[in-house]
């Protein structure tokens, strides 16, 4: 967490990889395949649908690409045993699970 494993890139770098038109169309049909749950998880968090399309289409490829950890697991770790993020990830885990 201190160090990511990517180089900072500047945004002119990052944007062909994450604006073309495949990931425009994807992004659309995952859109349109999760509108529900992405309207409930935008009423829950305030954050517009669209931008969590987006941030799911970046940091996952719409679902795909889902890591090797699971996120319950991460988040009791973050929260107990990594004192600089203590507070943020407690408060993810009650978001979380209750």
């Amino acid at each position: 967490m201190s160090k990511p494993a990517e180089k900072a890139k500047l945004w002119y770098e990052y944007r062909p990889i994450f604006i073309n038109e495949r990931r425009i169309r994807e992004g659309t049909e995952f859109w349109a395949a999760h509108r529900e749950a992405l309207d409930q998880a935008s009423i829950k968090t305030g954050v517009a649908p669209e931008y969590l399309a987006a941030i799911l289409g970046v940091e996952t490829y719409y679902g795909r690409l889902t890591g090797t950890y699971r996120v319950l697991d991460a988040l009791v770790t973050l929260s107990f045993d990594y004192p600089a993020r203590e507070k943020f990830f407690a408060r993810s885990w009650n978001s979380f699970c209750c």
